[in-house]
């Protein structure tokens, strides 16, 4: 039983580490395809602010798409298992992914923005992920679980923006460009689907989910925000990636412009905040968990976390990015586990799924809003997203030291 569990959850980091590559894997190219002097997709004559706005919505696609097909992805998993949902969406992700490559080939927007939804629909998938973990972990074990999956999404996104900043760059090999790492990407999500098929046991055995409503996403959470016990705690999440998001989605613009880095300089950079989640995650966090509780974390990760995010604006050379970022990265990695613990913990056990699948609602709200505002305010002044960042970030932590315990 215990290496069967061993199995599952194996595959089940295996998935987390390809679903954080496959988005990370955009980073070093999206912005260089669309600022790069070339301009191989958009029009000459577009000026940076309609370039900007573009990028924003671009981003915004794959999460707004995501708010609406992970709580539908949960409720699902809850009635028919994880297994044949997770095989469902990583077909999704592989049709997405064709489409980009055809989108970036054949310089159409249309079907990049296409690609990026279809992938948004079926990628809600992370909350069945955790859902899985749910299902064969004993409550106390889970922030050091958790925190597993938060360094193999570390791991994917170590690997991701090298592989996004190496395989697009023509002047390594001849034949890469701006489409190669969705072949890479693709390649693996297939390699991935078929290890779930042959080696991925159903960890789902009560199957006591509720009927699925298609459009169910604001109307669950409504239904969250009216729960006394667990709302402030959706809001505490909901904001958590609010910020963070504000921070990342145009971090990217934020170097090119300022310090004029190529698709290179932002993969290594963007795979070096990976490694400090990955050791933040995989190290800290199970140490912590043994010492200390997900609200005793919480209580200052999240107060320190804004605080690290404000000082990214202060750097005049780059090199200082090499001190700054992990401390943002240690923060953030000890943050996501310790409040998806206490979601967990809060949520019926028969519920996981709906409940998770909410939670990814949520944060898939806080992963579409900062990249359209942030393509807006940018044009005002650089530092804007960063500053905003830092602000929901205090927000976040006022929040949550100011929450009532909901255990009764």
């Amino acid at each position: 039983m215990k290496t069967k569990k061993s199995s599952t959850l194996i595959v089940i980091f295996f998935t987390v580490f390809l679903n954080s590559l496959g988005i990370s894997i955009i980073i070093p190219v999206l912005a260089m395809l669309f600022l790069a002097p070339s301009n191989q997709v958009l029009g000459r004559d577009m000026s940076i602010s309609q370039i900007m706005i573009i990028i924003g919505l671009l981003k915004a696609s794959y999460p707004l798409l995501q708010f609406i097909g992970a709580p539908i992805l949960g409720s699902i998993s809850d009635r028919v298992g994880r297994r044949p949902v997770l095989l469902f969406s990583l077909q999704g992700t592989i049709v997405g992914y064709c489409l980009i490559i055809y989108g970036i080939i054949y310089q159409s927007i249309p079907l990049i923005f296409a690609g990026r939804i279809i992938d948004g629909i079926t990628g809600g998938n992370v909350s069945v992920v955790y859902s899985a973990i749910a299902d064969v972990t004993e409550s106390k074990d889970k922030p050091r679980r958790f925190g597993m999956v938060g360094m193999a999404f570390g791991l994917g996104f170590i690997a991701g923006p090298l592989i996004g900043g190496f395989t697009s760059d023509p002047t390594i090999v001849s034949w890469f460009n701006y489409a190669t790492p969705f072949f890479i990407a693709a390649i693996l999500v297939l390699i991935n689907a078929l290890l779930i098929l042959f080696s991925f046991p159903e960890t789902n055995t009560t199957r006591q989910g509720k009927k699925v409503r298609w459009l169910s996403s604001f109307s669950e959470i409504l239904m969250v925000l009216q729960m006394k016990g667990i709302r402030r705690l959706f809001m505490v999440s909901l904001l958590f990636i609010l910020a963070f998001n504000f921070y990342t989605q145009f971090f990217d613009v934020y170097l090119i412009s300022k310090f004029s880095f190529n698709q290179r300089n932002i993969g290594n950079i963007f795979a070096y905040i990976g490694i400090w989640i990955v050791l933040s995650q995989g190290l800290l966090t199970p140490l912590l968990s043994k010492i200390s509780g997900p609200k005793a974390v919480l209580s200052f990760s999240l107060l320190l976390l804004s605080a690290c995010i404000f000082i990214l604006v202060l750097p005049k050379d780059s090199w200082w990015f090499l001190f700054l970022l992990p401390l943002v990265s240690i923060f953030h990695g000890l943050s996501q586990p310790n409040l998806l613990s206490l979601l967990s913990d809060e949520s019926p056990d028969h519920l996981q799924g709906k409940m998770l699948g909410i939670n990814q609602s949520f944060q898939s709200i806080a992963y579409a809003v900062p990249p359209i505002f942030a393509g807006f305010i940018i044009i005002i002044d650089l530092n804007l997203p960063i500053i905003s960042a830092s602000i929901i970030m205090l927000f976040a932590w006022l929040l949550f030291i100011t929450m009532k315990d909901s255990k009764k």
